[in-house]
């Protein structure tokens, strides 16, 4: 008999907001991104999107109201975007060729620290010198007139000119229009982030103390397993510990990791996705689909005082085309 898995979920809490980012992945190909308030414990519904969020290369920003993300949309088309909470519609993007960089991580005060490997690195033994670097000089201006770095007034004239020098195959990186350059409401810095650089420095940002190195990944058939891993740890309240485990990475499953509170071994030992505390110190667990807040008092109870189940929630009878899909010229 088959039994249908349960939705995945990643949290995402914002350091300084009761604000918390839920990404609801089922099946595979479908996310569903929704903002969950802490304190008033309500949920805004937000976008449904077809392909895939790279969820730990995601972050909140510290206020709760902004999403950087990496995605692929079902059209294979990869980027890193900024958006508002709970929306994936992006105020400003970079293309990507492919995922092994991208997303971001914001800092304890605000700036967007967004990873992707420079032009050159990226440039190809057919490519001669002259265009990797005509390249190189586009990319970075039209990072600047799309908010990933700092601009100035000369620069729009300057990427106009270096335009006209493009190649007519070579597409922009960008969907922006040069005479409208954008804003973002917060400071970016360019940083060369892995899959596991970023969601290591999301760990230590928000209070977790890695307990020893993380031991080697050994292959086995299309899985890399990681054993004894020392883990990393979080205290809650009361000298009470929340502990997270890597478990290396599956074919079928990404990224795994496993969570158990010291005191309480047992709460956190069946179908939890992910575990992590809010801006005000509560347990926030997701477990088989569902959403759990606790408490001191409710840990030591073992029993959750809120929780909503969101495993039967279904997207409107036909998906329009995805809007979040960014548009290339």
């Amino acid at each position: 008999m088959f039994i249908t898995p349960k939705a995945r979920i990643h949290l995402l809490p914002a350091l300084s907001s009761p604000i918390v980012v839920v990404l609801r992945r089922k099946p595979a190909k479908r996310f569903h991104v929704i903002a969950w308030n802490t304190d008033t414990n309500t949920l805004e519904y937000g976008t449904w999107f077809e392909g895939k969020l790279f969820v730990e290369r995601c972050d909140v920003s510290p206020d709760g109201q902004y999403l950087a993300y990496m995605a692929i949309g079902r059209d294979g088309k990869v980027w890193t975007g900024v958006s508002r909470v709970p929306f994936l519609a992006a105020l400003t993007h970079l293309n990507q060729d492919d995922t092994y960089f991208g997303g971001g991580l914001f800092t304890a005060t605000g700036t967007l620290q967004w990873t992707m490997a420079t032009p050159e690195a990226t440039g190809t033994q057919n490519n001669s010198r002259a265009a990797v670097a005509l390249k190189a000089d586009i990319a970075q201006l039209e990072r600047k007139l799309t908010g990933w770095l700092p601009a100035n007034r000369k620069e729009k004239e300057e990427y106009a000119l270096l335009r006209k020098k493009m190649l007519a195959k070579k597409r922009s990186l960008y969907n922006m229009d040069p005479n409208k350059p954008v804003k973002l409401p917060f400071a970016t810095e360019q940083h060369l982030f892995t899959n596991t650089d970023l969601i290591e420095a999301r760990f230590e940002r928000d209070g977790w103390l890695r307990e020893g190195k993380i031991p080697e990944l050994v292959k086995t058939n299309d899985n890399w397993i990681v054993t004894n891993d020392p883990g990393w740890s979080l205290p809650l309240s009361s000298g009470i510990t929340l502990r997270c485990f890597y478990e290396g990475y599956m074919a079928n499953g990404g990224y795994q990791y496993r969570f158990s509170i010291d005191q309480y071994p047992d709460l956190l030992k069946e179908g939890v996705s992910w575990a992590c505390r809010d801006s005000k110190g509560s347990l926030i667990v997701a477990r088989n689909g569902a959403l759990e807040k606790y408490s001191l008092k409710d840990i030591t109870l073992g029993k959750p005082s809120f929780s909503i189940d969101l495993e039967n929630l279904t997207p409107p009878a036909k998906l329009p085309k995805n809007k979040e899909t960014p548009k290339t010229k």
